[in-house]
């Protein structure tokens, strides 16, 4: 869990910061920020409120999509077929991520997990000795 959390962190939700600072480097001192920026400050804000709250229904928001999940929606890295699954990617079908179960976390909460997508290949259909793994 600790592992998603700082993926989350220092990866999800600062993917766009070097262009964000890109553009605030570019505007010129009194003027008003560029459509551009105001939509990744949004982008941004939006997920860090999402992932502080947490668990529950992604925020409305006018921001553009601009990714296939949402800050605190990620794979279940603690369910080991999921994890085998994901191995399984190449990376490159965006199709293929339907396929995965996915849970929500939240820094709220940073010790539980919600089940979101239960996944829809057929490795994931619960075993009785295949089930999550010990995140403890």
């Amino acid at each position: 869990m600790d592992d998603l959390h700082a993926l989350i962190e220092d990866v999800w939700i600062a993917r766009h910061d070097d262009e964000l600072q890109a553009e605030r480097a570019q505007r010129r001192k009194g003027r008003p920020p560029s459509i551009r920026e105001g939509q990744l400050e949004l982008i941004k804000n939006t997920e860090l409120e999402e992932y502080r709250t947490g668990i529950g229904a992604p925020p409305a928001t006018s921001a553009p999509p601009s990714h296939h999940l949402h800050a605190a929606e990620v794979p279940d890295l603690t369910h080991r077929a999921n994890v085998t699954l994901f191995r399984r990617w190449d990376g490159k079908d965006p199709a293929f991520l339907d396929l995965l179960r996915y849970i929500r976390i939240s820094s709220a909460t940073p010790d539980k997990i919600m089940v979101s997508r239960p996944g829809r290949h057929s490795t994931l259909i619960e075993k009785k000795d295949e089930g999550p793994m010990d995140t403890s």
